[in-house]
């Protein structure tokens, strides 16, 4: 039970590292600092910064996935549209702004595996896209739900980069159309 309380810990403290201080802010000194752990625990629970990183990646992608697939089966599991689900997402990753930026984080390309996880987040997350009511209805399939993914990825990591707030764009009914 410490053991996987320090390991939570230890991730969400990643993630705020990474927001106030970018990549190269993230240290072991920092993470441990925040989540007010030893070095030994770090450790025994990573086996470096960038595989800390990485499960911290993870572990945003897996809520995301989770508030995403709840959002498209929208009320009643009757599936939402794509336009209904995009600003639940958003309004979830607002609040979970330290999440939001580990997950849009360009910098984080160099962390080794997380290109190839950022790559099957967007693949997990297209394919939910294109089987809510609004991409089945529309006839989109999996290249424009991948490009919608990616085109708010983007959006997001500016957003997070100008310290914005992250509401959704007002032209969203618009880039749903594109």
């Amino acid at each position: 039970m410490v053991a996987a309380n320090q390991r939570w810990r230890l991730l969400g403290a990643c993630a705020e590292v990474l927001r106030e201080r970018g990549y190269a802010g993230t240290t072991v000194t920092n993470v441990t600092k925040v989540a007010v752990v030893s070095r030994a625990t770090f450790y025994r629970n990573f086996e470096s910064v960038p595989g800390c990183i990485l499960a911290t990646y993870e572990l945003a992608a897996e809520n995301v996935l989770a508030v995403l697939e709840e959002a498209c089966e929208g009320e009643e599991g009757g599936g939402a549209s794509t336009v209904e689900v995009l600003p639940v997402v958003l309004g979830f990753l607002e609040t979970e702004s330290a999440l939001a930026h580990v997950l849009s984080d360009a910098a984080l390309n160099d962390v080794p595996g997380l290109p190839a996880a950022r790559g099957e987040f967007t693949a997990r997350c297209a394919a939910l896209l294109t089987s809510s009511r609004g991409a089945r209805g529309s006839g989109a399939g999996d290249r424009r739900a991948r490009h919608l993914v990616r085109g708010m990825q983007g959006w997001l990591s500016m957003r997070l980069t100008s310290r914005r707030a992250l509401g959704p764009p007002a032209d969203l009914a618009q880039i749903l159309t594109l």
